[in-house]
């Protein structure tokens, strides 16, 4: 999802070294959800401000 925001093709890395190098986590979010959260970001929208946000931060 994050590769398809940009406007020109990327290709992301994954550092195996360390354990925030995978490539896939999945978050469990059921004790938050049991409380009554919901989300009100759809991710790619998320995303796309995330991004947005680095952009102007680190211009």
């Amino acid at each position: 999802m994050i590769a398809k925001l940009f406007p020109k093709k990327v290709n992301l890395k994954f550092n195996k070294k360390y354990p925030d190098g995978t490539s896939r986590k999945l978050l469990n979010s059921s004790i938050i959800n049991d409380m009554g959260w919901k989300t009100n970001i759809p991710i790619k929208k998320g995303l796309k401000e995330t991004l947005e946000w680095y952009k102007k931060k680190y211009k």
